[in-house]
C-alpha cells in the first residue's frame, strides 16, 4: 500500500500535488493517480509549453511516477 506524505492510502483518481524529480525550487504540480503499484504512483498531469518558431502554447499530458511519502493527496 502506498501512503502520501500525511499518511493517507493512495488510490486511482485522486488529485495530488507533487514536486518535479531533480529539478530544483519549482513549484508543484497538480495531477490526477492513474496507476498504483506496490511502491509507487503513476500521476498524470497537463503541462503548457511553447513552441519557439510561433509562441503557440500547447498542453501537453505527460505522466510521473513518485514513490510513497512524494506526493500529497489533495482531493479525493
Amino acid at each position: 500500500m502506498v501512503i502520501d506524505a500525511v499518511g493517507r492510502p493512495a488510490e486511482v483518481g485522486q488529485k495530488v500535488a507533487f514536486g518535479q524529480a531533480n529539478k530544483g525550487a519549482h513549484p508543484l504540480r497538480v495531477g490526477v493517480i492513474s496507476k498504483v503499484t506496490a511502491k509507487t504512483v503513476t500521476i498524470e498531469y497537463e503541462r503548457i509549453t511553447k513552441r519557439w518558431s510561433d509562441k503557440a502554447e500547447i498542453v501537453l499530458t505527460e505522466t510521473a511516477q513518485r514513490g510513497a511519502g512524494a506526493f500529497v493527496v489533495v482531493q479525493s
